[in-house]
């Protein structure tokens, strides 16, 4: 039995996934996004992107989720929207250095601030062998979920620090 134990263990940490594979999941999932956001969300005015947190701790990230945000904001840059950088603003509540959170209550003011037209917010879970990420493009008036994107990448021994 402890053979076996021990036969799981090492298959896992061999799953490995490069940089480049990485950030391709990341960019294929905002891609995603921004075909069924067509027609719904324009270009020209401005998206917010939220920090994308853990699912168990929604106050809380990781650099796994600041690295996830980058990535996603870059992402919808490169497909020519216009995106706010949050950590220019000084309005935006910071906590515990972990990133810019949108609370439900705060994500009308913000985006009335910013004259946004859509959020995107996120969330992440891990399990024994993958994080699972889940994307939303929201609309701040209406709260409507205007696009979805579910993916999970492996977890690596290197993907395990980033989480805590």
């Amino acid at each position: 039995m402890l053979l076996g134990c021990n036969t799981y263990s090492s298959n896992l940490r061999n799953k490995n996934i490069s940089g480049e594979e990485f950030i391709n999941r990341n960019h294929k999932a905002v891609d995603s996004l921004t075909t069924q956001m067509s027609g719904k969300v324009h270009k020209d005015y401005p998206i917010v992107i939220s920090t994308i947190v853990n699912m168990n701790q929604l106050s809380q990230t990781s650099s796994f989720g600041r690295l996830l945000t980058e990535q996603i904001s870059g992402r919808f840059t490169q497909q020519k929207y216009s995106v706010v950088e949050m950590k220019m603003r000084n309005d935006v509540l910071i906590k515990d250095d972990q990133g810019e959170f949108l609370l439900t209550r705060e994500l009308k003011d913000l985006a009335t601030s910013v004259s946004s037209q859509a959020v995107v917010v996120g969330t992440y879970a891990v399990n024994g062998t993958d994080v699972f990420v889940n994307l939303k493009v929201v609309q701040p008036n209406t709260n409507l979920v205007l696009a979805a994107s579910s993916y999970s990448i492996p977890k690596t021994r290197n993907m395990v620090d980033m989480l805590r």
